[in-house]
């Protein structure tokens, strides 16, 4: 969430600080508002790979990452594409409320974020009808089978008890201080 906040903040007032700088500083900072004019390219794949991480990460099952990538290519250009229409509602359909009071700032604020919320919804369920089509099992079964893998494992990791270290230490033990009572 940092991440995409500074992002939104460079891109928002980016210019203006950089102008700002010129002009206090006196160099001319034309590389960078090169970089400036590619900013939605630089969004786009900053976007699909913050997007790409929060699917690869959040879930609790490990998929590989390229079962993420479908959903968060989908995620980025909707999210990019619903910001640039809600732009455009707010500026000729929502002005007025968005401009009249807190309560339809609020409103506007909310509805964007429900309607962000669903996109990246969509993207995850997209990332899950994905993996299904690709390994013929949904998300569901292959956790489970990698539990059971694991839960095998593990109790072939750990020994009986009569054949662990600790046992034969404390057999032995008993014996030397049974004899000893002998």
């Amino acid at each position: 969430m940092a991440i995409v906040g500074v992002l939104i903040f460079v891109f928002v007032f980016g210019e203006f600080i950089l102008l700002f700088i010129e002009d206090f500083v006196g160099i001319e900072l034309d590389f960078i508002l090169q970089i400036f004019s590619l900013k939605w390219l630089v969004l786009f794949i900053v976007l699909i790979l913050i997007i790409t991480m929060v699917y690869f990460l959040v879930p609790n099952h490990r998929m590989h990452i390229k079962y993420a990538l479908p959903g968060a290519v989908f995620a980025t250009i909707g999210w990019m594409v619903l910001s640039q229409a809600f732009t455009l509602y707010v500026q000729f359909a929502g002005g007025e409320a968005a401009a009249s009071a807190t309560f339809g700032v609020f409103i506007v604020l909310m509805l964007w974020l429900y309607l962000s919320a669903i996109i990246l919804l969509l993207g995850a369920l997209i990332n899950a009808v994905y993996f299904e089509i690709k390994t013929g099992k949904s998300v569901q079964e292959v956790k489970i089978e990698k539990d059971n893998e694991e839960k095998d494992d593990k109790e072939k990791e750990y020994p009986d008890d009569s054949e662990s270290i600790q046992h034969k230490k404390l057999v032995k033990l008993k014996t030397v201080e049974k004899h000893k009572e002998d």
